[in-house]
């Protein structure tokens, strides 16, 4: 939380702004993907190769506002590792149900 919050910050979004969108953003994404986890269900809603793509994104525009995301490098890698071995057409929760996909 503390990174995008200063990600936010430092990009010059509002505080209260950003606090109220990840907010929301972090609820809806745990009910919408609840039954997906209870039920191993890694069909693509949003794919991992998407996702990837976004974390990248997100990692090329911290290091621009030069700000630190260790959690950020810490979620690339095991992300990177399942996109290599071809999970990335699954969706990304394929991550959690699946520990194959996150390497040794």
């Amino acid at each position: 939380m503390a990174e995008l919050l200063q990600f936010c910050e430092r990009g010059g979004v509002d505080r209260a702004l950003a606090v109220d969108s990840i907010d929301g953003a972090f609820g809806r994404i745990a009910a919408s993907k609840r039954q997906q986890l209870l039920d191993r269900d890694t069909e693509p809603r949003f794919t991992l190769d998407a996702l990837l793509k976004d974390l990248l994104l997100a990692r090329e525009a911290a290091r621009s506002l030069q700000v630190d995301m260790p959690m950020l490098e810490t979620v690339l890698p095991p992300i990177e590792h399942a996109s290599a071995e071809g999970l990335g057409d699954r969706d990304y929760i394929v991550v959690a149900v699946e520990p194959v996909a996150i390497g040794p």
